[in-house]
């Protein structure tokens, strides 16, 4: 007997508005499932040195991989969760899916499942400015940042997918093995001397890749 409407109608106000102006001004682009399913798009993706096909940052992506910020918008605002969001963790810090991993599993998912056709993705490499970035980016990059929670959270706006698959060790552990990765801390702690200490720390510990 508990009428939840208001509920509902709170959440969409505080979860999908923001969303949904980011999509309309372009902040934030969803690209279009059709599009990454299909290996027309390896034209125009990157490859590993194996020849892996890669996923682009948003800058290198063509126009054609994206809806138009009116279709996007359209489709978050049918409340069928038409746009997919996509959960996985980055393999390393200069990209996301170096080797490919990611993009295979996806296009697996979405060529064996009938109901994405038609449907946009929002992946964060593709989505939003990443390094290196013009003074613009970063402003538009920032502004998208501010309501990916919401993307994640929205009642009838998004299905959330999660990519699962960790790669392989025997193949690429090795490479990354030592490497530890400091976001935003690594220029404050070399103005002080800490930095060092931290390298001499790192290095007695085994740790004797160290990347600047």
């Amino acid at each position: 007997g508990i009428d939840f409407t208001g509920t509902l109608l709170t959440a969409n106000a505080r979860l999908d508005g923001p969303v949904r102006e980011r999509l309309r001004d372009g902040t934030i682009r969803l690209l279009r499932c059709d599009w990454i399913a299909s290996s027309t798009s390896d034209a125009h993706l990157g490859r590993d040195h194996e020849g892996n096909v890669l996923i682009r940052r948003r800058q290198e992506m063509p126009d054609e991989a994206f809806f138009s910020p009116e279709e996007a918008a359209a489709l978050f605002d049918r409340g069928d969760r038409s746009v997919l969001v996509l959960s996985y963790g980055w393999h390393t810090g200069p990209h996301s899916d170096p080797h490919g991993l990611t993009l295979k599993e996806i296009r697996r998912y979405l060529r064996s499942e009938p109901r994405t056709m038609g449907c946009a993705l929002f992946w964060d490499i593709a989505s939003r400015p990443q390094p290196e970035q013009t003074e613009d980016e970063v402003e538009i990059g920032n502004k998208a940042l501010g309501v990916m929670s919401s993307f994640y959270a929205s009642v009838t706006g998004t299905c959330v997918i999660q990519q699962k698959e960790v790669p392989p060790r025997a193949q690429y552990g090795a490479i990354y093995d030592g490497c530890i990765q400091l976001f935003g801390i690594a220029k404050e702690l070399f103005e002080d001397g800490t930095g060092e200490r931290l390298r001499e720390d790192f290095v007695k510990l085994n740790h004797s890749r160290w990347l600047s």
